[in-house]
């Protein structure tokens, strides 16, 4: 039976790291880059199951794993021990799987004041899989990168920090691209989350009684209103996805989405404001072809999406002023938030594995996905300082081109520019106005949030990619 053994450095203690991983929202963080997943039970303890769903090749399955052979617990949950650093260990063992066997030993063991988490896979296949132990590396390769930076953040601001308290943050758009790994990455933190929602999943996941963060569900409409009480912090993430072809009743939409939505949220804290409001917004606010900071930047520009992130930006702006004026605003200016799982680049993949490659000079402005978390948490943790609107960007846009070229590379398909097609495909699906505006050329820099502290943990396309293939 094939065996692997993967060590990885951590910066904490040894019952922080296994608590890090009973705490909701973990597994989520820990998903595979390149598939959509959705947890089904996420309870953590002794002989019980854990059950996820997910789609290798646009199938969806079912994977069932009984988690076993716990040691360190007391560590855990309610009598959790920041300063606690010995043995701790957990097994899954899949019931349920395209694997003949798998069985994953999470090791955490003491390490001078840190520890290393080892984990020791063992698996068979029922066929021989070409480069199944390479895929299980690169899967890995990922999750140590994820669970480092997140257990880093942990210990700064976290469950595992000696300053910690817990934030009550309430989301909205919790269930997008962007919202559902803010909302495990925060829950996994240790903080209490209330997603705000339209209406209740068929399916609930099953919550740990170990974990140090809390989740609830606030369905607008309900008279739970006592579930928005006090929050520390609100984060509208409310909004249609513009990557569709724009018509006038999707331009309708568009708008309603973002603007209308966001009065009926803000009308809902207006006598139970939050002590800082974080609203999406976007970089298509600046002109096209022009390079642009939080303080430079020309704004003469008449396109739709201009003209929609201006006026929603003064939405926001005047809805704030008259429901919750005691609360701190901040504009989210979001850039191309790349990952393998969604947005932009999930679209990209598929051509460049037929080879056809962009070949454009314009510049993309992009984000990479856990970036993007960490410049939110960031914003949450450090909101007194700051103000106005904050670009959330990578300090480094990057060519079409450029980005096309790295990406063929990483994924080892060899492709040719194909940019005719590429348009053609382009404006075929999203129409003429939609993928032009798309393509423009944008140099968006985050010069608030590198004033402010912020590092990057992938300030290079090169970085995200490294971990993502």
């Amino acid at each position: 039976m094939p065996s692997l053994s993967l060590p990885l450095n951590l910066p904490c203690s040894s019952a922080t790291a296994f608590n890090w991983h009973l705490n909701n929202g973990a597994f989520c963080r820990l998903s595979p880059p390149n598939q959509r997943t959705e947890v089904v039970r996420d309870y953590v303890d002794n002989n019980t199951k854990f059950s996820f769903k997910y789609c290798p090749l646009g199938i969806t399955l079912t994977w069932e794993a009984l988690l076993s052979d716990m040691v360190g617990l007391e560590s855990c949950g309610k009598n959790f021990d920041g300063s606690a650093n010995h043995l701790c260990k957990f097994t899954d063992t899949a019931i349920r799987s395209l694997f003949k066997s798998w069985s994953h030993e999470h090791r955490f063991e003491p390490k001078d004041d840190h520890c290393s988490l080892i984990d020791k896979i063992n698996y068979a296949s029922y066929f021989p899989i070409p480069f199944l132990e390479k895929e299980i590396l690169r899967m890995f390769r990922y999750r140590h990168a994820v669970t480092k930076h997140d257990l880093t953040l942990a210990c700064d601001y976290g469950f595992a920090s000696p300053k910690f308290s817990q934030l009550k943050i309430a989301i909205a758009g919790s269930t997008g691209f962007i919202g559902k790994q803010l909302t495990a990455f925060l829950t996994s933190q240790g903080h209490h989350v209330i997603r705000i929602r339209r209406s209740v999943p068929d399916e609930l996941p099953t919550l740990s009684p170990y974990s140090l963060g809390r989740l609830e569900d606030y369905y607008l409409g309900s008279d739970k209103t006592h579930l928005l009480d006090s929050c520390d912090a609100v984060i509208n993430l409310s909004g249609e996805n513009i990557a569709q072809r724009w018509t006038d009743d999707t331009k309708n939409r568009l708008k309603k989405s973002r603007i209308d939505h966001t009065r009926v949220l803000m009308e809902l804290f207006k006598n139970r404001p939050p002590r800082a409001w974080l609203n999406a917004s976007a970089i298509g606010l600046y002109a096209p072809n022009t390079q642009a900071d939080e303080d430079n930047y020309n704004v003469s520009n008449n396109t739709f999406l201009g003209k929609l992130t201006q006026e929603w930006e003064e939405a926001v702006n005047n809805f704030a002023k008259e429901f919750i004026p005691q609360s701190k605003l901040l504009l989210m200016r979001l850039g191309v938030v790349m990952h393998p799982s969604g947005g932009m680049l999930q679209k990209l993949i598929p051509s460049h594995y037929a080879c056809m490659q962009l070949g454009s000079p314009n510049y993309i402005s992009w984000i990479d996905l856990n970036d993007c978390l960490y410049g939110i948490y960031h914003m949450i943790n450090n909101y007194k300082s700051l103000n106005g609107a904050i670009n959330l960007v990578s300090p480094n846009p990057i060519t079409q081109e450029s980005l096309s070229r790295a990406l063929s590379k990483a994924i080892k398909f060899p492709g040719f520019k194909a940019d005719l097609l590429n348009n053609l495909g382009m404006s075929a699906i999203l129409g003429k106005e939609a993928s032009r505006e798309m393509n423009h050329s944008m140099v968006v820099k985050p010069k608030r949030l590198l004033e402010s502290g912020f590092k990057f943990n992938y300030p290079q396309f090169s970085d995200s990619l490294h971990v993502w293939f």
